[in-house]
């Protein structure tokens, strides 16, 4: 795997280097820090085989547990497990295969741009689903590749995402896919699992049918989590929490969502082989735990690291459905 102690240059605009100290306690020092004691963390652990260890990999961990080395490595550990324990939805990443192939092509999840905050905006267009094409594993393994990907974006580690679900038009035979086996295995992976920093959830239009589903779902999430969704009757009701400069054609704006994950397609192919290889990484389930990462060590990395969480959406609003 990918390893290395390759030197680390900021590139990105200073909006998003404001974000990164302010929120998550990024500064050259602690980063630097950072970076040498979890992959020192990652080479003595006696648990893990084999594991990525470079830079991209490492800061996706760091930032998505603002620097705490302790709590990153933790989250690696965690990774590395779901990857062999749901090896259905994480193993095989190959965009070429058929099932994963038209679920991109559809658009069903579409990277729309960021906002004013550094936020990436996504859309998942339920429409897009096909029951007669999709299954639950194929679904879940799509989003899981989907979002393996968009965690390489420095952009991404450093401002989150928001996430739009736009249920209108979705076929309701796609909630028999789904029963509670699945959701307590695939939710838990989504919000705690994968290095994916998610602010707010907005549900746009649910369907009554789908009311039962959708609350059974944020069961297995949590608190945290489920105050940070919120649920709009309509579309003209959820978009006014999205940026008007980014909102699809199916919101009234000018942003072709369909040519948007056209083209996540060609860099899915692009980065093929780069998929593929995270099969490599692998973790020993069976011994047990022991961190060689001391206290003290952690906490010179999180002098500097503020309780950035209050800035999410603090108000989770009872279902509202057409």
């Amino acid at each position: 795997m990918a390893g290395g102690g390759a030197l680390y240059e900021f590139t990105l605009p200073e909006r998003f280097h404001k974000v990164a100290e302010i929120e998550l306690g990024e500064t050259d020092q602690v980063r630097e820090q950072s970076l040498t004691e979890l992959r020192k963390w990652i080479e003595n652990n006696p648990r893990i085989l084999e594991c990525r260890t470079d830079v991209n990999f490492l800061l996706k961990f760091l930032r998505f547990r603002k620097f705490s080395v302790t709590e990153a490595g933790e989250a690696i550990e965690r990774y590395l497990v779901a990857r062999q324990k749901h090896p259905k939805w994480f193993q095989g990443m190959d965009p070429r295969e058929e099932g994963f192939r038209l679920l991109q092509e559809s658009g069903v999840v579409v990277e729309m741009g960021q906002d004013e905050h550094c936020r990436t905006i996504l859309i998942m267009r339920s429409k897009q689903y096909s029951p007669d094409r999709d299954t639950s594993t194929s679904i879940i393994k799509h989003l899981v590749g989907f979002v393996d990907l968009l965690t390489e974006q420095e952009e991404v580690q450093i401002g989150g995402v928001r996430v739009w679900i736009d249920y209108k038009n979705m076929p309701l035979r796609l909630i028999t896919l789904f029963g509670p086996i699945e959701l307590a295995g695939c939710i838990p992976v989504f919000t705690k699992t994968l290095p994916l920093r998610i602010r707010e959830v907005h549900g746009v239009g649910i369907p009554k049918a789908a009311v039962a589903i959708s609350t059974l779902a944020l069961t297995f999430a949590s608190e945290k989590f489920r105050k940070r969704v919120q649920c709009h009757a309509s579309i003209e009701e959820g978009k006014k929490c999205m940026p008007p400069n980014l909102w699809p054609t199916e919101f009234g704006g000018s942003i072709d969502a369909q040519q948007l994950g056209e083209r996540m397609s060609e860099t899915f192919e692009q980065n093929r082989d780069f998929l593929l290889s995270f099969d490599a990484m692998a973790i020993d389930v069976k011994q047990k735990f022991d961190s060689p990462i001391s206290e003290e060590q952690n906490q010179t990395t999180q002098q500097l690291s503020p309780d950035a969480d209050n800035d999410g959406v603090e108000n989770f609003r009872d279902l509202k459905v057409d």
